[in-house]
């Protein structure tokens, strides 16, 4: 398992206009995702979206991320992949594309093998390997959960991730998920 990471400005402001169409959805999902102004989203100032990416989307941040991101993922990258490796049935990727970016939500994940995490917060630099973690068990269950509704699939990849397996590599525990009905599911995955 490889993960790469990577600051692409084409591939980031895509997904950044992605986001921007799913803003009313993630507001009825109660996410926090992080977006450009509304001035800008709304053409009401003269500079436009692709200037004002360009302009906070810059070579320092790109390689501060990537840095930050290496830094923070090195340490728990061996043990997580033994982890993943006790997953029954199934297929992890030969490479994962982490994209580093300042908007949307802390995670977002588009399948087979694409990642995108916020780098913006003090939280999203923090819990950047969680996050990580999240996304990535969100890509390799993805076939397995596809018919789930959404708020399901969140509770089944939390479930998996606050398993013994993995809370421990990251030091994290949440009672709430380790009472519900899905973390006894989760067994199953092992």
């Amino acid at each position: 398992m490889k993960i790469k990471f990577l600051t692409d400005e084409k591939v980031v402001f895509e997904n950044l206009l992605w986001e921007i169409g799913q803003k009313t959805e993630v507001k009825k999902k109660k996410l926090v995702s992080f977006l450009p102004p509304d001035k800008i989203l709304n053409g009401k100032k003269s500079e436009s979206l692709k200037n004002y990416f360009n302009k906070i989307y810059s070579n320092k941040f790109q390689a501060n991320a990537i840095e930050l991101a290496k830094k923070r993922w090195k340490p728990f990258e061996s043990q997580f992949a033994q982890a993943l490796g006790m997953l029954k049935d199934l297929k992890q990727k030969k490479e994962y594309l982490v994209y580093l970016t300042l908007f949307g939500p802390g995670g977002a994940f588009e399948y087979p093998n694409k990642i995108f995490l916020r780098i913006k917060t003090k939280d999203d630099k923090e819990y950047l390997d969680v996050n990580l973690a999240h996304e990535m068990i969100h890509l390799i269950l993805h076939e397995k959960l596809v018919h789930f509704s959404y708020v399901k699939r969140e509770k089944i990849v939390n479930a998996v991730l606050f398993q013994k397996e993995f809370a421990g590599i990251f030091n994290i525990k949440n009672s709430k998920i380790e009472n519900s009905s899905e973390f006894k599911q989760a067994r199953k995955f092992f």
